[in-house]
């Protein structure tokens, strides 16, 4: 039995790690062959040092892709078999140069013939395999950059959560997390204006006592997200200060927490809800569009201006309308 196999993508790093380590050992026993003191995990530094010159450390761990930390230990093994030399930058002491010694220059021109038939060995072997492999490999790093695992994992356990999440009232218990979720997305892609300012220090004042209502979205023992519904006139709410926290977008919880605002305009008497948001806010228009909502003149929104709005929208209320998926 091959448990790793089996497993399948659940242990797919340790089936890597395992290919490679495969790869390593055959590789080392070759290096010995040649009567060679030189280990696989060096190459990839060796073999920059040797096509770019002195190079800083910072400078090889982000051509490589690797840690700081990593590019350190492997220096520090290349250093005591002499192969590299390390200075500190002349322009800044903190900095430490890497170059070839002598040594390493010896053993690179020693290698690259093993090299060259090292290549076209493994091109050999991927051709076998009948797969392109090195583009499924570049298309799974450039996808964990998107994303790393961390996130991916933490997606769907909020996912989860959040087909459990709860629409709560507004309460003075929750009034500070009303304000911190709206000033995440306001200093993240604007900044706070005087107009927020006033709203969100005494949303009790400038919402609540005008007729105006607060919903908040909890999951589990977290708030997470927040809508406001500001009265304009008897017929007419504005949907404002809509938030919901980084790491829970994407989930479905901003179309849940507007889908409620509207249910309870509707209770409340409105006829039609009205919005200002910004062009730069792609993924918001695009749900407010599919919520129904269509672009209006700026004149009509009877309200105190924001210099980040660049789109009005409103919506009617006079009938339920299909809610557009996606």
């Amino acid at each position: 039995m091959d448990l790793i196999k089996e497993l399948g993508a659940l242990a797919l790093a340790s089936r890597l790690k395992r290919l490679s380590e495969t790869m390593m050992r055959g590789v080392t026993r070759l290096y010995e062959d040649q009567q060679v003191e030189f280990h696989p995990r060096w190459f990839p530094v060796v073999y920059l040092l040797n096509q770019e010159g002195p190079m800083p450390v910072t400078a090889i761990a982000e051509a490589l892709g690797m840690t700081h930390p990593a590019i350190n230990q492997t220096a520090g093994q290349l250093s005591r078999y002499g192969l590299i030399n390390s200075r500190k930058d002349r322009k800044d002491e903190r900095k430490r140069i890497l170059s070839l010694s002598k040594k390493g220059r010896d053993t690179v021109a020693r290698l690259k013939p093993l090299w060259d038939i090292i290549d076209q060995c493994g091109r050999d072997l991927i051709d076998e395999c009948g797969s392109d492999f090195l583009g499924v490999l570049e298309k799974m790093e450039q996808e964990l950059l998107r994303m790393d695992m961390y996130k991916r994992v933490n997606n769907h356990l909020n996912r989860q959560k959040a087909a459990e999440c709860e629409i709560l009232d507004y309460r003075s218990g929750l009034k500070k997390h009303f304000k911190s979720l709206n000033y995440e997305w306001l200093n993240k892609y604007f900044k706070v204006e005087e107009h927020d300012e006033k709203i969100l220090d005494n949303p009790e004042r400038y919402i609540l006592k005008k007729g105006g209502q607060i919903l908040f979205v909890r999951a589990g023992d977290e708030i997470i997200g927040t809508a406001a519904l500001i009265r304009l006139d008897d017929k007419t709410y504005e949907l404002a200060k809509m938030a919901v926290t980084e790491k829970w977008q994407g989930l479905g919880i901003g179309k849940k927490l507007a889908l409620a605002a509207i249910d309870l305009a509707r209770q409340l008497g409105a006829r039609r809800m009205v919005l200002g948001t910004s062009v730069e806010l792609e993924t918001a228009c695009h749900l407010y569009r599919a919520l129904g909502f269509v672009e209006t003149e700026s004149g009509q929104m009877p309200y105190p201006g924001y210099e980040r709005c660049t789109i009005f929208m409103e919506k009617s209320l006079d009938k339920q309308e299909k809610i557009k998926k996606g």
